[in-house]
């Protein structure tokens, strides 16, 4: 009777691990967070110009994980490129800072926005072998501290939403 009662307590937690690797096999992104989009140039881009529409009162932010999932679309993101945890109709929750709750991306003001735009330009308009993109240094760790190339306006721009759309799904990692 026991063994019954350990098997049939072991059939829920074998389920979820099924759930779990299921969902990983559909898309080509890890599971680490409660949304993961597959680490590419592009991929980022598109997700920071999704979240820059937000900040900027371009698009309605998502109330659900459908609602994002679609958007993730609208964007230009495959259903391969991305996951996001949770039931079509589990809350999502786009704030300005600060948030908790549910799924919460957490976005920077617009003036925030903007005052880096300003920055972006005056780096881009510096002379040849200064036009570097201002991320931190230990960056250069994970790289074997490659020099930085010089950047103009443009790629300076594409740089810069890429890393928002990572900054505000990261979770403080």
């Amino acid at each position: 009777m026991a063994e019954i009662k350990k098997a049939s307590e072991a059939r829920p937690k074998e389920e979820k691990k099924k759930k779990a690797v299921a969902r990983q096999k559909k898309t080509l992104v890890p599971d680490l967070h409660n949304i993961n989009i597959r680490d590419t140039n592009e991929n980022w881009l598109k997700w920071g110009r999704l979240v820059l529409a937000w900040i900027e009162g371009n698009a309605r932010r998502p109330r659900t994980v459908g609602e994002l999932k679609q958007q993730m679309r609208t964007a230009g993101l495959l259903d391969t490129d991305f996951s996001v945890r949770g039931a079509d109709t589990r809350r999502v929750e786009v704030t300005d800072y600060p948030g908790t709750g549910p799924i919460v991306i957490p976005v920077p003001t617009e003036r925030m926005v903007d005052l880096d735009k300003a920055e972006l330009i005056r780096l881009a308009a510096l002379p040849s072998g200064q036009k570097k993109y201002p991320s931190p240094a230990f960056y250069g760790l994970l790289y074997g501290n490659v020099q930085k190339v010089d950047m103009d306006q443009v790629d300076m721009f594409q740089m810069a939403l890429r890393r928002l759309g990572e900054y505000v799904i990261n979770e403080c990692m």
